[in-house]
């Protein structure tokens, strides 16, 4: 509301390093508000300002902002040049919690492109960077992206162990929105041991996080994590209702599937199309795409 505000004043129209500034908070709060055209188109307005204006540290924070927009949406190698440059710009000016900020990015793009150890090496790098810097939500940053490549490579044991070391730092710094996605992580976590009620628990507390948040993206994930758990379980059309409204919800924000949780997304629909005959499938998923936000989430309710 209040980048809004900015963004809307006669001052700031007429102050273009002001105005690129509030682009840039403006754009990120979009990402994580599940607007992602709208951030995008607010991140490269201000990268465009700060690139006329010559201003090298906040060319280098547009190109990462713009990156991670890019990432949310999918388009991992537009990313990839964007985080490249940024890296060499904060290693010129020796801001190094932006330098690992960043090489994290960088390993997220290798593993959307289908690089995991890539991924892994890039994390493992800042993970490095950031226990030399000292800072609690850095270091979680690092350890939770190594738990995500962990996760899509199936080792479950070792995303555990990231997973929970964040949610312990995390705790301490009183981040909601990473322990509302550690909570979902958490909640693939249990469902691969088998415990299922302890799996609902762990999507249900990341729904009500993510509801509370106001985080449209956070809210499909929850919701495909539920509704995969519960065609296992043998409610395979109302997991195949559940995953499609998820996936819609999703596409709505602009956004895709983190890779950890595309793979898991994925088996979930293997289960399903392998369950369902097709004239089952085709009306469930129509009931799905159907829904509204609020239909969605009252369909999760009354089935769990």
């Amino acid at each position: 509301m209040w980048a809004e505000r900015i963004l809307a004043s006669t001052a700031i129209q007429a102050a273009p390093p002001l105005r690129a500034l509030a682009l840039l908070s403006s754009g990120l709060l979009a990402i994580w508000q599940g607007k992602q055209d709208t951030a995008l188109a607010q991140l490269q307005e201000g990268m465009e300002i700060e690139q006329r204006l010559e201003n090298e540290q906040l060319v280098a924070l547009s190109l990462m902002g713009n990156a991670v927009a890019l990432i949310n949406m999918g388009r991992d190698r537009a990313a990839q040049p964007l985080l490249q440059e940024a890296l060499q710009l904060f290693e010129e000016q020796k801001l190094a919690p932006f330098h690992a900020f960043t090489l994290i990015h960088l390993g997220n793009v290798e593993l959307g492109l289908g690089n995991p150890e890539q991924a892994r090496a890039m994390h493992t790098e800042a993970l490095g960077e950031a226990r030399a810097i000292g800072e609690k939500w850095m270091l979680s940053f690092a350890l939770n992206n190594l738990g995500e490549v962990a996760r899509t490579l199936g080792q479950y044991e070792l995303a555990r162990k990231y997973y929970e070391e964040c949610e312990a730092l995390l705790r301490e710094t009183g981040d909601q929105g990473d322990l509302a996605r550690f909570a979902h992580s958490l909640g693939y976590i249990a469902q691969s041991e088998g415990d299922y009620a302890q799996a609902e628990a762990q999507f249900k507390k990341s729904l009500t996080m993510f509801r509370r948040l106001g985080n449209r993206r956070g809210i499909a994930e929850s919701l495909a994590g539920l509704a995969g758990l519960k065609a296992r379980q043998g409610q395979l059309q109302w997991g195949a209702t559940m995953l499609t409204a998820a996936e819609t919800l999703l596409q709505v924000t602009g956004g895709a599937w983190w890779p950890a949780d595309r793979v898991e997304v994925e088996r979930n629909q293997e289960i399903i199309r392998s369950a369902l005959d097709e004239a089952e499938l085709t009306a469930a998923r129509e009931k799905g795409r159907a829904m509204t936000l609020e239909q969605a989430l009252a369909f999760a309710s009354e089935g769990t």
